[in-house]
């Protein structure tokens, strides 16, 4: 994946983290013993990602910076891309239309925590197409819900009524066409570019597909005070069992 570029979105707001995210942006807060962007960034990085983009708000660029420098001690490199407002996930790619056109990317959400070795991830699948990283979760109305029969036939965002347990997690690859699709899609009634949109254009090619992570595997949606507080008390556990540290850069 040394080819791919990396895309981690760590703008946003953070309201439902508040007030704790009054005067820090979310992705800089504490998940038991290291920042919530050391995560994804950890993960693009055991993936083989060597330039990774950074989309954040302007005011917090310098923090980010100060943490995580040009990326170089850690063998990548770090390009820091401003996001004036939440437009969606999908807006990562208008930010980057130039930086990535033509060109495999890999977009990760900066509140995704992932435990995975990414076993039988299918490399020819994410060159050709998008996929999308899953898995299966009590509520399944709060994320994209993912339909399968054999393949992916449909995802929707935030249904009412989901149509599986199945939801797309915060990590998607795509191949070097994701520029020419996203020109087909439009802002949603929320007011943003639904990611959800950008895949049900790969989805009527027959291009999308899926990568289920394993029961073994774990991955935590960081957006909420309880999220913070299980997530910190799993990680306690499981590195001290396990004698290893995740997130280690």
């Amino acid at each position: 994946m040394e080819n791919r570029v990396g895309i981690i979105m760590a703008g946003g707001n953070g309201t439902r983290l508040e007030p704790l995210t009054n005067v820090v942006n979310k992705h800089l807060l504490p998940v038991y013993n290291k920042p919530m962007i050391f995560y994804p960034l950890s993960t693009l990085i055991r993936l083989g990602h060597k330039i990774i983009y950074l989309i954040t708000k302007k005011i917090d660029i310098p923090l980010f910076k100060k943490l995580l420098g040009n990326g170089k001690k850690y063998g990548v490199k770090i390009i820091y891309k401003i996001q004036d407002k939440p437009k969606g996930i999908a807006n990562c790619f208008h930010i980057l239309k130039k930086e990535i056109r033509n060109k495999d990317v890999t977009l990760i959400l900066g509140d995704n925590l992932f435990i995975s070795n990414f076993e039988n991830l299918d490399l020819t699948s994410v060159k050709v197409g998008c996929t999308i990283v899953c898995t299966t979760v009590k509520r399944p109305q709060n994320y994209g819900v993912v339909e399968i029969k054999k393949k992916i036939i449909s995802i929707e965002e935030k249904p009412k009524k989901p149509k599986s347990n199945l939801i797309a997690t915060g990590l998607y690859f795509f191949d070097n066409n994701v520029v020419s699709h996203l020109r087909k899609i439009k802002i949603s009634k929320r007011g943003e570019y639904e990611i959800t949109d950008l895949i049900n254009e790969y989805l009527k090619k027959n291009k999308c597909f899926n990568y289920n992570l394993k029961s073994t595997d774990n991955w935590y949606d960081l957006g909420k005070i309880d999220d913070l507080i299980d997530c910190a008390n799993f990680l306690n556990i499981y590195q001290k069992k396990r004698n290893l540290e995740i997130g280690n850069l």
